[in-house]
């Protein structure tokens, strides 16, 4: 069967010059084809319409363009990340059941987490015991640090968790840990532990071992909503994604936002390599 060519919204495209179409702005993202004939500009530019959720063999037959050239056409658009894939497809899709998610502990930020979530039409639960109820993910919130085993009995059960750790100035979160296929906690442990060698002692001192984290876990109302939504973006993307970011984490300054993204390698001597992928 042929497939379905359909623009993501933010790819939007435009006439550039004289056989030339122009797809999104984002210079990451956005690119020019040029050469092209007017049947192939028409073609092109039709993709902001309904066209754009047409088959590509049925755009070759309305635009008189040859087959092999819309392919070409497909082909660049989808290395480009510009056509709608998978995961936008389910995000499309109506949802049977919303999944279920934990958020445990306490405090405004968590509450503000779950709040977000429930708006997002996911159940919530506030168990902080996986064999409550099967979750789908756990977001693990803590002040300045986590301990290593703050995930260990949902990475024993084969659930995702998104950890987010607030600092005076920043917040922290990620890497998404899918058990099997990521860096655990405990990798991440064991690599600030061979960058810092008194780092064991600094985290008994910085981790809390209460889940009660109301006077702990806190951040002025605009900023805890800030927090909130992009928590609940990733955790949700990562549920979604053909390809989520597992093994990723975004730092977030506060108030003023500045983003530095680090990637985690599992640890050669964590326990975890040897755990089969769960989903």
């Amino acid at each position: 069967m042929c497939p379905m060519v359909r623009l993501r919204p933010t790819a939007r495209p435009v006439r550039r010059g004289p056989g030339e179409v122009q797809f999104g702005l984002a210079p990451g993202h956005g690119i020019v084809l040029a050469g092209l004939s007017e049947a192939e500009s028409d073609l092109l530019l039709s993709l902001a319409g309904d066209a754009g959720t047409s088959r590509d063999a049925a755009l070759a037959r309305r635009f008189g363009v040859p087959q092999s050239r819309v392919d070409q056409f497909v082909n660049t658009l989808r290395a480009h990340h510009l056509l709608m894939d998978a995961g936008d497809a389910a995000r499309l899709a109506p949802v049977q059941e919303p999944p279920l998610l934990a958020v445990p502990g306490a405090g405004p930020i968590v509450e503000r987490i779950r709040q977000e979530f429930v708006d997002a039409g996911c159940r919530v639960t506030a168990h902080g015991d996986p064999g409550v109820e099967r979750t789908e993910l756990v977001v693990l919130c803590a002040l300045d640090a986590l301990t290593p085993d703050a995930g260990r009995a949902w990475q024993a059960a084969g659930t995702a968790q998104v950890p987010v750790v607030l600092r005076a100035d920043a917040v922290v979160i990620g890497p998404l840990i899918h058990p099997g296929k990521s860096p655990c906690l405990r990798c991440l442990d064991l690599h600030r532990r061979d960058r810092d060698g008194a780092w064991p002692r600094i985290l008994s001192q910085l981790a809390c071992d209460t889940d009660d984290l109301t006077s702990l876990v806190a951040a002025p109302e605009t900023q805890a909503a800030a927090v909130a939504a992009l928590v609940v973006m990733v955790a949700l993307e990562s549920l979604i994604s053909p390809q989520p970011a597992v093994g990723i984490s975004w730092q977030i300054s506060l108030p003023w936002p500045d983003v530095r993204t680090r990637r985690w390698e599992r640890h050669p001597h964590c326990p975890c390599l040897s755990e089969p992928s769960r989903r």
